[in-house]
């Protein structure tokens, strides 16, 4: 060592330019080692939450909140030098994650992982998103969650038809949507009991979902990311005209809605609709009225209209009071006498045999099948009306209808600027068109019975039948028309003809085998 500094000493004085110059001695500083993070590219599924990403990045890493909060969590206050003291990050919102780097431990691009946010995913209904976990059974078993699942008007899974659980299995307690960065706890663990919503996935037998259930998850995702966006699409469209830009939309819940395609050419028709029309249009229309008295059913009798009268159910079942309520009855019998005599006109002693035959409490219990017909329109009645036998529907109505009441709860609600002739206009519209729409889907599930498959008298909505999509514009007034439009594009199913060979003797043989 002492040789070699002279050496270099030597060397440094024998050169002119260089005398003065300290000597100076570089040291290789050591290498900072980069943490190399798990992950597992075919667990992608597609759409997943950031709580299902970073909760399969902990299971594949073995991680708690705290490694999590230190490699991914900002420290300090975006936009500020302010240092974050609360232990609690939101995964509703993107203001405290680093994208970027988490984007790159995932090895996904930083745009997929900005859609697992609600708050990107919905930017307008994303605010209002629960804020405990909710999650679908089946769909836990592989770790997926979807943004979609927080929303509020989503209650069931797409893909499994489950209901959507919200609490612990064991005690009860809901799974906050947060990361809490002082525990070691993972996420889709009870932080209550401990109990853990993936215990086999830990384990290390992970259930992938199937391709169909992902393509339903992805196009019902799709759907209501569409639906998010429409305040805005309407908004630019409705400023062409004059007439439009302080014309209120309301549209009905999309998540009864399960075809993207028709929903969209649906909304692409209502668009087209209002961007043609002017208001010289408008004024061009001489509207005439009739006014009619409420809660009084027409009746037309030899050709002229007479006054139903009574609703069918008393008073104590409907009381006068209930205004509301009473138009609607009304209105439901005017729709089930357009049924008894146009649809089911052949199978009028078929249901009056049912009807005779099974006179204890039907609810619950099940027959075996018979006309079609006369079991889609029994299986109707029961849902609106709530009888409890259906020997009961020969005679007066005895019990309230709860299927209306229910109904009316959730009515559709006209832009606040609407008269009160517009908004019983636009309920009585939408409540015939769920009428007949429900009667539609029960028919076609009957016309396909099996003849081993038993009929399961219940209250709930047939497979298939959902509430009538709709969006409605305007006032009511003359200058600014109130305006509907329904998607009501699925036909009636034809039914079977009565006239058959040996139709009704059959029917009657097997009523007439069913006991209590």
């Amino acid at each position: 060592m002492i040789e070699m500094m002279r050496s270099a000493r030597r060397s440094t004085a024998g050169t002119a330019s260089d005398k003065g110059r300290a000597l100076q001695i570089c040291l290789d500083a050591p290498r900072v080692a980069q943490p190399q993070w798990c992950w597992r590219d075919d667990w992608v599924q597609g759409q997943e939450s950031i709580y299902s990403l970073i909760g399969q990045f902990q299971v594949l890493n073995v991680v708690g909140a705290k490694q999590v909060r230190a490699a991914f969590v900002e420290a300090v206050q975006p936009g500020t030098s302010i240092g974050l003291r609360t232990p609690v990050v939101d995964l509703i919102r993107t203001d405290r994650i680093r994208l970027a780097s988490f984007a790159a431990a995932v090895r996904l691009p930083v745009d997929v992982v900005r859609l697992g946010f609600v708050s990107e995913a919905f930017p307008t209904s994303g605010w209002r998103g629960h804020a405990d976990l909710r999650w679908c059974s089946e769909c836990v078993k592989s770790g997926y969650h979807t943004p979609m699942f927080q929303l509020p008007m989503v209650e069931v899974c797409p893909a499994h038809h489950g209901v959507l659980k919200h609490r612990c299995p064991r005690c009860r307690s809901p799974f906050p949507y947060q990361l809490t960065t002082l525990s070691q706890l993972p996420l889709f663990c009870c932080p209550s009991c401990k109990w853990d919503l993936i215990s086999s996935m830990r384990s290390g037998s992970r259930l992938a979902l199937t391709s169909s259930h992902l393509q339903l998850l992805k196009q019902r995702s799709a759907l209501l990311q569409f639906v998010d966006s429409l305040p805005s699409v309407f908004a630019r469209h409705c400023g062409n005209g004059p007439s439009l830009r302080t014309a209120a939309l309301v549209m009905s819940p999309p998540s009864v809605r399960g075809n993207d395609g028709e929903f969209r050419a649906f909304i692409a028709r209502v668009l087209a609709s209002l961007e043609a029309t002017t208001q010289g249009d408008w004024d061009q229309c001489n509207p005439t009225y009739t006014y009619v008295e409420r809660n009084v059913a027409l009746r037309r009798s030899r050709g002229s209209t007479t006054a139903a009268g009574e609703p069918g159910w008393s008073e104590h079942l409907v009381p006068r009071s209930d205004e509301r309520l009473r138009r609607v009855v009304a209105l439901y019998r005017c729709v089930r006498r357009h049924v008894w005599r146009n649809l089911v006109r052949s199978h009028r002693r078929c249901v009056s045999a049912v009807c005779r035959r099974m006179w204890w409490p039907i609810v619950g219990s099940d027959s075996p099948p018979f006309c079609p017909v006369a079991a889609a329109f029994l299986r109707w009645r029961l849902r609106w009306e709530s009888a409890i036998r259906l020997s009961d529907m020969l005679n007066r109505p005895n019990t309230p209808p709860l299927g209306l009441v229910t109904w009316l709860a959730s009515s559709p609600i006209a832009p606040p600027s609407c008269t009160r002739s517009a908004q019983d206009w636009l309920v009585d519209h939408v409540l015939g068109f769920d009428l007949l729409g429900d009667f539609d889907a029960i028919l076609g599930e009957e016309m396909v019975r099996r003849t081993d498959q038993p009929i399961y008298w219940v209250r709930e909505w047939a497979d298939g039948a959902g509430q009538s999509c709709w969006v409605c514009a305007g006032s009511g007034t003359k200058s600014n028309p109130f305006r509907l439009f329904v998607d009501n594009t699925s036909p009636i199913p034809q039914s079977m003809s009565a006239d058959e060979v040996g139709h009704y003797s059959d029917h009657l043989a097997i009523v007439g085998k069913i006991e209590h």
